[in-house]
Formats: structure tokens, sequence, C-alpha cells
């Protein structure tokens, strides 16, 4: 009686029943497949972001600890140090800078500005005639960039009122396509040497002797009132 129902149901039903059942039973597994895979995938893309995310904070600290130890270095040296992008704009300067140059507080009123800009602020405080470094001649930072190695130049100036005659040596930052992007430098204050090789030049009274020193002068650029470039 059954198999006559069944008959009798596929007569008056256009759709077939077991196939409908079928169909919906596939596209379930379907479903049920592609959101596995969605889920392998998901767990993918978690594993890499975990591999990424751990691979930048190791960079992270790996480039806190180079900075550490930069700072370091440049803190316990009598040099000055830093470093400047394409603009002139400071991206590092260690404190001997900081303190006998810049007078910026601090390396975070240092990051991001220019001499010009730095310089400014140090003009209105103490009088444009008792800071002239930097203004009297060609800027050395163009010069290095320009050249494109190594440079050691003699700048001076006044600071605070005071003769600085400071010994540079500059060279220039490159990125992965070998294109200049910024540069660093290293800077020793030789005033005291400069006044007192001076001096004794000034007291020789033998002609030979004055022209030798003359030569030890200009062999080592002690050049007062300029920017000398050299290698």
């Amino acid at each position: 009686m059954f198999e006559a129902f069944k008959r009798f149901w596929n007569k008056v039903n256009p759709f077939d029943v077991n196939n409908i059942v079928q169909n919906i039973i596939n596209e379930s597994e379907s479903i049920q497949n592609k959101i596995k895979l969605m889920v392998h995938e998901i767990g993918e893309i978690r594993t890499l972001i975990n591999y990424y995310s751990t691979m930048l904070e190791q960079t992270e600290l790996e480039a806190r600890r180079s900075h550490e130890i930069l700072d370091a270095i440049s803190t316990c040296s009598p040099d000055m140090f830093w470093a400047k992008n394409i603009k002139g704009e400071y991206l590092y300067a260690n404190r001997k800078i900081i303190s006998s140059l810049l007078y910026s507080g601090s390396l975070k009123n240092t990051l991001g500005r220019t001499d010009r800009d730095i310089f400014a602020i140090r003009k209105s405080i103490v009088g444009e005639e008792n800071h002239t470094f930097g203004d009297l001649f060609a800027n050395s930072d163009e010069i290095t960039i320009q050249a494109g190695v190594p440079m050691r130049f003699l700048e001076s100036g006044t600071v605070g009122g005071e003769l600085l005659i400071m010994q540079t040596y500059k060279n220039v930052i490159r990125n992965d396509q070998n294109e200049i992007i910024g540069t660093v430098g290293i800077g020793r204050n030789v005033t005291e040497d400069f006044v007192e090789i001076q001096r004794i030049h000034d007291l020789c009274t033998d002609e030979n002797a004055k022209l030798q020193l003359r030569q030890f002068i200009d062999k080592n650029k002690f050049l007062v009132g300029g920017a000398y470039g050299g290698s």
C-alpha cells in the first residue's frame, strides 16, 4: 500500500522528494566543508598575524636596544653626535650637542626640528649677535649630500656670546636603493686647541718655525672663521 501511495504522490507532486532531500544533504555537507576550510584559513591567518606581531616586537626591541647602546656610547663621549633626515630635521642628538650647541633642553625638544628652527629660538633669547654659529658660511650638510662621501669641516661662530670652533666629520645616510636620505655627524670643540696654537704662532719670532707652524695649522684645517670641507 505504501508503494502505491508513493507512486500516487510522485504523479501528483511535480517535485522529486528524494532528490530534494538529497540535494539539501549535499548542500549542507558542502557548506560544512566550506566552513571547515574557512576556519582552517582563519587559523592560518591568525598564525601569520601572531608570527608577524612577534617579529615586529622583536624588531622594536632590537631597535630600542640599538638606540640605548648608541645613546650610552654617545653620552660618555666628549664629542657631539647627531643624525638628520634629508630636510635637515634631527633624527638623533646626544646630550653633548644639546647642551653645548643647540640648547634645546632635551632630545624630545630636538627631534623633527632643524638647526634654523632651534637657533632662531636661541637668538631670541641671547640676541642675534651672540649666536652666529651656522650663519656665516656654507651649509656643510648640503656640501656632504652633494659630495655623497665622508667629509671633514671646521666650522666657527659665536654661541652664547663666546667663540666656538668645531671640527666636524659628516657622512650621508643611504636607503636600500642607495638613495641619500640624510646625514650623520660627529663634532668636537677645538676652540681651546686653536686659541693655544694661534697664541704660540703669534709669539713665535723665528720665521721658519712660524712657517712650519702655519703649515701644521693648515694641514689640520685649523681655519678660524669658516667652514672648510675635505676628506
